[in-house]
């Protein structure tokens, strides 16, 4: 394990002979020929919170050929996008049996020296200790592994300090998701699809996905949420975000039609990325999509009912809602709160959701945002919202 950034004193591709910890000595130089390779094997989420590194790599090295390696074909159309990135493999090494993501991991290991190997490898952290190993038999030289909590409290953290070993000034905010014209474009047909293009003030709601590690917050208060946030005054319009099963699940609770447009399953995950970056707040479930709102700077309100706090989102507008006890230490900028007991009311997240929306409203120098009344948003009344059919689900 490598210890934390002032105690680094490793050496990176041939020629750099300064340490990175004496920023004093630290002279950009490029490293023409040389290749580098970035892993992260996680999902989507692991990898937009692993991307400081891969810009940290590229501004150090602009000539260095830069090389990704990814576990899930989502992530590797979201690397293949970065302009920083020269070419991203795809290794299926997402299984359940430790054994079998060394046999998946094979190929890549056999081609990597034939093609004349990397001079330098950056892990994302939380990797498995042997697959460094591994990828060592691959040809890669030398090898900067991110550290894990605790050592820093979370994964962005911990990524943030791998990238300032490569570039002193790199940090949290250097968090980079890809909106190519294309995604845009895409985001603006979907829109259009439903007569929101020209729509100034949109919300997005990310239900994500149960899983049996992770619980989520029920989407049918969700939907009550949004319904409230209407209720108290707020006169933009309501999107449905990520697959098309989520979208599904949706509608079975969405029986008042809160949501205005229920996209999810109709956007690619380049397209989801340029919607959000398009909306004036994001509530999201833990999941993918909830990082990628944050990375592209989308006001956040992030569900974590159970889920560690160590898998924060980034962003400068961001509210971490999550249940049980602890001191949660946020990012740059960011407002974070552990609520006590062992779930969240519907009450804390749309107060949560209100006076973020105002307060980024407020920040804004456009007029063409709606902002919410303030002298109803303090009299909702979610035992009237959540009547037939999703009475008893407001916590």
């Amino acid at each position: 394990m490598l210890t934390p950034p002032q105690a680094i004193t490793e050496k990176l591709l041939p020629g750099n002979a300064e340490a990175i910890d004496r920023p004093g000595s630290f002279r950009r130089k490029t490293s023409r020929g040389s290749r580098i390779l970035a892993a992260t094997l996680g999902g989507l989420g692991d990898a937009v919170l692993f991307t400081p590194v891969i810009g940290a790599l590229r501004r150090r090295y602009p000539e260095a050929e830069l090389h990704a390696l990814a576990s899930r074909p989502l992530v590797r159309t979201v690397l293949e996008a970065l302009p920083q990135v020269d070419r991203v493999f795809l290794v299926h090494t997402n299984r359940s049996r430790q054994w079998s993501k060394g046999l998946f991991l094979l190929p890549f290991i056999l081609r990597s020296p034939k093609t004349g190997g990397y001079d330098l490898g950056a892990y994302a952290t939380g990797l498995n200790p042997w697959l460094p190993r591994l990828l060592k038999l691959g040809g890669v030289r030398r090898a900067l592994t991110a550290p894990v909590p605790p050592v820093f409290r979370t994964d962005l953290e911990c990524n943030t300090a791998l990238a300032r070993r490569i570039d002193p000034s790199a940090g949290e905010e250097d968090v980079l998701f890809p909106l190519p014209p294309a995604a845009r474009r895409e985001a603006q047909r979907a829109l259009q699809s439903h007569g929101l293009h020209r729509e100034p003030s949109l919300v997005a709601v990310y239900p994500s996905t149960e899983l049996p590690h992770r619980r989520r917050w029920p989407l049918e208060n969700l939907a009550v949420v949004m319904e409230g946030l209407k209720r108290a005054g707020f006169q933009g319009k309501v999107v449905v975000v990520g697959s098309r099963e989520e979208g599904l699940q949706w509608q079975k609770v969405d029986t008042k039609k809160v949501a205005d447009a229920n996209l999810a399953g109709k956007l690619s995950i380049l397209g989801a990325g340029a919607l959000l970056s398009r909306c004036r707040l994001a509530l999201c479930n833990d999941g993918g999509l909830m990082h990628v709102a944050g990375a592209v700077g989308c006001p956040l309100v992030a569900l974590m009912p159970d889920t560690p706090l160590s898998y924060r989102p980034a962003g400068r507008d961001t509210v971490v809602l999550a249940a049980g006890k602890g001191i949660h230490r946020p990012g740059p900028s960011q407002r974070a709160t552990i609520m006590p007991g062992d779930a969240l009311s519907v009450e804390e997240v749309f107060s949560a959701c209100r006076n973020l929306l105002e307060i980024c409203l407020q920040k804004s120098s456009e007029h063409d945002r709606a902002p919410i009344e303030q002298e109803h948003s303090s009299q909702v009344d979610f035992q009237e919202t959540a009547r037939e059919p999703l009475d008893g689900l407001d916590t």
